[in-house]
């Protein structure tokens, strides 16, 4: 697990893709805030 530590982006990622996997009535809302955060 201390990958995830050293590269918070891949974690955050993955966190993402299992949101929007989970809600997938809200995947489009879910993918926007990735694609947001994604260009910090």
């Amino acid at each position: 697990m201390e990958y995830l530590l050293s590269f918070p982006y891949i974690h955050y990622q993955l966190f993402c893709d299992v949101r929007i996997d989970r809600e997938r009535q809200d995947s489009e809302h879910q993918q926007t805030l990735c694609e947001t955060d994604r260009e910090r």
